[in-house]
């Protein structure tokens, strides 16, 4: 009885650490898309594709297999129709791209999009900013 208790208690013990670091990944992903701090930013999405205005997978803060040649920086931006966001792209600290998108309306999904190639692996950085520069989403991830 005192060995079936003791494998009991540790199932129930690895069923609360798996789920704490899976709440903690969760939130770290969605501080580090933003979603937590910026009222403007729904979403922000690092993925390989964009279809029908919505991203296909979510590749925040990973490894992007050298075998795909591009991929998007989606942001759904509420609440600035009229003004404009940069999505800046940052290869190892060095800004390689800037992209402007107008806000067309109160709820807007936009995105920019980077071809990958060979000579660009490192660590990257995008990030969205507003017409202040202030950084309102960003992610990372390494090709």
């Amino acid at each position: 009885m005192n060995n079936k208790n003791n494998v009991t208690s540790t199932r129930i013990a690895g069923f609360f650490i798996g789920l704490i670091a899976l709440l903690g990944s969760t939130h770290l992903i969605a501080k580090e898309t933003g979603q937590l701090s910026n009222k403007f930013i729904q979403r922000a999405v690092l993925t390989t594709e964009v279809t029908d205005r919505e991203p296909v997978d979510n590749l925040n803060a990973t490894a992007i297999d050298e075998n795909t040649a591009k991929v998007y920086f989606f942001t759904e931006v509420t609440d600035l129709s009229g003004q404009s966001i940069t999505h800046r792209w940052s290869l190892d600290g060095k800004v390689q791209a800037e992209v402007s998108l107008n806000i067309g309306s109160n709820r807007w999904r936009t995105y920019s999009s980077k071809n990958l190639v060979p000579i660009l692996k490192g660590t990257w950085l995008v990030e969205a900013v507003d017409e202040q520069n202030r950084v309102i989403a960003s992610t990372t991830f390494t090709y």
